[in-house]
């Protein structure tokens, strides 16, 4: 078969329109790849995270002085509760910008605080509570807490605690250990104290090895009389006492509450050994878990 020239061009248009075409694919995709590493590499400027906690780092936050009834006490107490958790770097609040109105980010952003805790108390006696994100200038959280009465009473501390571990929740995700108490012994009897140090109360005539139930509604201590040894119970609500368990002769010493707060595990001792029983809380038989067989055992967990 033969082929006259103009025909013999026209079977290579295709492959010339294919050659034109390289040049540029060539052109655009050297373009592609020039331009994306420096997308990639080029580091995101001037975005705020805002207010987070990292763990190993501490987060800067200011109480703004709280005006209005017990007002000093309130600032002084939240400011302390966030400052123990050992979570929080605290500005001190005389350091703080006047807030009359609309927050000055800028001058809360050049004193490096994170967080601002803005609390009100309300003509009911609450406590209105604004937690401020310097970064993003917003507000992050806010809740109207109720406070009993009288101010700077016991439960009236113990609920301001409570405030400041919803504040330590909102930015951590964990609630605060301010509203807890410690007991502890002293001068043979039991006292109890709050986290800070306030309100050092004794709550029993007389005892030791204390155990709090887990709802915190009471404790679970032993009392050596030299008569019947029993193991007690105080409700810190109401202060009654009763018996859980006691035995003429027999010695009940080093009590613990189970996780679920109904049974009390102690240790009981006599001539024949010491060994560990188990007892429900609110009264029952008591059940030996241990046999010791003359040797001890003793402060259970």
């Amino acid at each position: 078969m033969s082929l006259s020239f103009p025909r013999l061009m026209a079977c290579f248009a295709p492959f010339r329109r294919i050659a034109a075409m390289r040049p540029v694919a060539a052109a655009l995709a050297a373009l592609v790849l020039s331009t994306t590493p420096v997308l990639h590499a080029q580091p995101t400027r001037g975005v705020s995270l805002g207010l987070q906690y990292r763990p190993g780092e501490k987060t800067t936050l200011i109480v703004l002085p709280i005006r209005g009834n017990a007002g000093d006490s309130l600032t002084a107490i939240l400011s302390r509760d966030v400052d123990y958790s050992d979570r929080f770097t605290v500005v001190g609040s005389s350091a703080a910008p006047a807030v009359t109105g609309a927050i000055n980010w800028a001058l809360f952003s050049k004193l490096g605080v994170d967080g601002i805790v803005q609390a009100t108390v309300l003509p009911s006696g609450w406590l209105r509570v604004v937690l401020h994100d310097v970064g993003l200038k917003n507000v992050r959280n806010q809740k109207d807490f109720p406070l009993p009465a009288p101010a700077l009473s016991a439960s009236w501390r113990l609920a301001v605690h409570g405030v400041s571990d919803v504040v330590e929740e909102w930015i951590t995700g964990q609630r605060g250990i301010a509203q807890t108490r410690i007991a502890f012994t002293r001068g043979g009897r039991v006292w109890t104290v709050d986290s800070d140090g306030a309100n050092v109360t004794p709550v029993t005539p007389n005892g030791m090895s204390p155990q709090w139930l887990p709802s915190g509604r009471g404790i679970v201590y032993s009392v050596l009389d030299g008569v019947r040894n029993p193991i007690m119970f105080t409700d810190l609500a109401t202060g009654a006492q009763r018996t859980v368990a006691s035995a003429r002769g027999i010695e009940h010493t080093t009590p613990a509450v189970s996780p679920d707060g109904r049974t009390v595990v102690y240790a009981r001792g006599s001539e024949n050994g010491t060994d560990l029983y188990a007892q429900p809380l609110e009264g029952g038989e008591a059940r030996r878990i241990t046999v010791g067989r003359g040797r001890a055992s003793a402060q259970p967990s």
